[in-house]
């Protein structure tokens, strides 16, 4: 994804209920540095959704990867497998949304069904940048 916006949360929901959703299960990497992005991690069981919310505003023009590790399982210990997928920040800080989907081959396995990010919005007229 292209033009993501920069103060994004990354948005993930799950075929069933799962455990292990955490800062060290869901990364964000920025790909110029390799380094992680510090973020807070949460889960919502009710709606089975999982959402990366980053400390800092996100670099513009950057591309990130979006890292899910195997440590998150179903309750009957099957675990997801492991997945990353990349999008790049625009210029701006807010946006509307896009959804992408992603789907696990394995049905034994719980399934991460879609995934959100924000895509930037045009500055309001008669803005300068």
């Amino acid at each position: 994804m292209r033009s993501v916006s920069r103060t994004t949360n990354v948005v993930l929901r799950f075929s069933e209920p799962v455990t292990g959703v955490s800062g060290r299960t869901i990364r964000l990497r920025d790909t110029v540095t390799g380094h992680y992005v510090t973020a807070v991690v949460t889960y919502n069981a009710t709606l089975r959704r999982a959402t990366l919310n980053p400390s800092v505003t996100l670099a513009a023009h950057r591309r990130y990867r979006v890292v899910v590790s195997t440590g998150i399982t179903d309750r009957a210990g099957n675990p997801l497998r492991a997945t990353s997928w990349y999008f790049t920040t625009g210029a701006w800080g807010s946006g509307g949304r896009t959804e992408s989907k992603m789907r696990s081959p394995s049905l034994a396995c719980p399934r991460l069904i879609r995934s959100k990010t924000s895509l930037r919005r045009r500055p309001p007229s008669g803005l300068r940048v």
